[in-house]
């Protein structure tokens, strides 16, 4: 991986493509860990909204306020004019994973960023089968945080919820709550994310 690396960045033309080198050099560890980033590289920037994969499909799962589209569970079929599969095949050898659903997850964000104020061309098609086509600013101010309940919080009588993510469940408020949790019927461990001291102790 190391002498195709040498070999190609002695080659390429411009910061992006070293930069993509870099980046396919640190994949082949297939590392969950590993990140390249480049301070002159200006994009990150991502339209308002939110997507996931759903059976390898590209779909919105949350969006900015007031918009009429896209909307959640709307998929993305294009973005600024190309196949979200083309994206995706190009993509996927330069994101440092261990597993195709890390991928996907870190993939899910970079398929949609782009420069600063840059225009992101979306064509989708909603549940009904209509098909649109959309154009969205992207800006750095523009990151959506996943929706989810409280870090810790009884979701119906009996079945609770613990967000094992670094930064949401402290250890104080997981103990406070074990005496709830030990009755519980059901209890859902959300382990998205990078797990924090509660998920050592569970």
């Amino acid at each position: 991986a190391l002498r195709e690396a040498l070999t190609s960045a002695a080659t390429d033309t411009g910061q992006r493509a070293f930069y993509d080198t870099f980046r396919r050099l640190v994949a082949s560890a297939h590392d969950g860990h590993g990140f390249v980033g480049m301070a002159s590289y200006d994009g990150y920037a991502t339209p308002p909204i939110l997507a996931d994969w759903v059976e390898k499909k590209l779909i919105v799962i949350q969006t900015g306020p007031d918009m009429l589209k896209p909307r959640p569970g709307d998929e993305i079929l294009k973005i600024d004019g190309k196949p979200v599969a083309d994206l995706w095949r190009h993509e996927e050898p330069l994101i440092a994973g261990a597993t195709e659903q890390w991928r996907r997850y870190r993939g899910a964000s970079l398929l949609l960023q782009g420069a600063n104020g840059s225009e992101a061309k979306i064509d989708g098609i909603t549940n009904a089968g209509e098909f649109y086509s959309i154009t969205l600013m992207r800006s750095l101010g523009n990151a959506i945080a996943e929706a989810r309940p409280k870090p810790i919080e009884e979701l119906k009588p009996g079945i609770w919820y613990v967000d094992l993510d670094a930064g949401r469940a402290k250890m104080d408020a997981y103990n406070n709550a074990l005496p709830n949790l030990e009755k519980a019927k059901g209890i859902v461990f959300d382990m998205r994310g990078y797990p924090n001291d509660v998920a050592m102790d569970v």
